[in-house]
């Protein structure tokens, strides 16, 4: 059961994060940090849960596998970030993702999904795992617009 929630949550919050990257939007001076951190305490309590129940062990393996999913996340991020698009109309810059991010985004879900078929119980890393890679996005993209305009 607990594994059927695990994929049904972190679909959805990837449905969600793959529906706001091709939305346009206006860039702001400052990060919303607010919502990541509600996501880092799901994606803790999403593990701390499964560790409790047995369904996430915590052994060799099982950690190797974790510091894997955590260099494909912020991999992925930093590549995802390059295909965004950035312009300006009146004085005011705009953001939107295209073709390349979502194939960007389905590469991300599939080495998580590889991941997870392979390693025991790392279905409940999904939160945490769409966290990294967007703050490793975020991060890389925020160095590309100081580039451009360092008063944003």
């Amino acid at each position: 059961m607990q594994l059927v929630l695990d994929g049904f949550l972190g679909l959805l919050f990837f449905i969600w994060i793959v529906r706001m990257q091709l939305r346009t939007r206006t860039l702001r001076q400052r990060t919303n940090l607010l919502f990541y951190v509600i996501i880092g305490l799901i994606g803790v309590i999403q593990i701390v849960t499964s560790v409790q129940h047995g369904t996430l062990k915590l052994n060799a393996l099982t950690l190797s596998g974790l510091t894997l999913l955590a260099v494909f996340a912020i991999t992925m991020g930093f590549l995802r970030a390059a295909t965004l698009d950035i312009w300006q109309t009146n004085h005011q810059y705009f953001r939107k993702g295209n073709l390349k991010t979502i194939g960007m985004w389905l590469i991300t879900l599939a080495l998580h999904l590889l991941m997870i078929h392979f390693i025991h119980g790392t279905s409940s890393t999904s939160i945490a795992y769409l966290l990294l890679t967007l703050l490793s996005q975020n991060y890389v993209f925020a160095a590309k617009i100081k580039k451009i305009s360092p008063m944003i």
